[in-house]
């Protein structure tokens, strides 16, 4: 495995195992394994040490799998944030613990999948995708700057915002026609 991906995957595994991993021992398998890695010396090294990550990390729930295929529009720093981001809302939502059966029961998927979520962790999960698409959609439309906190990201402008803004561009491009007829 690359040092830069390397660097990116095991990000992302410290920002889950500091926000969601409980088991202590777990834990120090994973942060013992993580200093190997990082000390180790080649991409076959590190390819070892991220068998053995996904090998204690894969029966908890959240844990960060690499990124298969196409690169990220993302950086590496992008990358992390949005997985930070992503365990945390994880965190949160599983944090809720009464009357998840009720919120179940109000709660539905999107209407032309009909029914109803299977488990709480399936809409959490769900939860997770939405802010994850959210996040991808404002750095697609350059409302969030990846690399920067997340609280630099910006929320799409409403529809009113955006028909007072197109009106405004019409009104321009009258204004801006006539200075060519002269």
């Amino acid at each position: 495995m690359k040092l830069d991906n390397w660097n990116t995957n095991t990000a992302k595994v410290r920002a889950w195992m500091s926000n969601e991993l409980d088991d202590e021992q777990a834990k120090v398998a994973i942060e013992a394994t993580l200093m190997l890695g990082d000390n180790a010396d080649t991409d076959d090294a590190r390819s070892t040490f991220w068998t053995a990550l996904r090998s204690i990390g894969s029966p908890y729930e959240g844990f960060p799998k690499a990124r298969v295929g196409q690169p990220s529009v993302l950086s590496s720093t992008g990358q992390v944030n949005v997985a930070t981001v992503e365990s945390q809302v994880r965190s949160a939502f599983a944090s809720i613990t009464e009357n998840t059966d009720v919120l179940l029961k109000v709660i539905l998927p999107h209407g032309r999948t009909g029914g109803e979520f299977e488990s709480w962790d399936a809409y959490v999960n769900h939860m997770v995708d939405v802010a994850h698409d959210n996040m991808m959609k404002a750095v697609k439309e350059d409302r969030w700057n990846a690399d920067e906190d997340i609280m630099t990201c910006v929320a799409p402008l409403t529809r009113a915002e955006r028909e007072a803004l197109k009106a405004d561009d019409d009104n321009n491009d009258d204004e801006g026609g006539d200075a060519q007829d002269e």
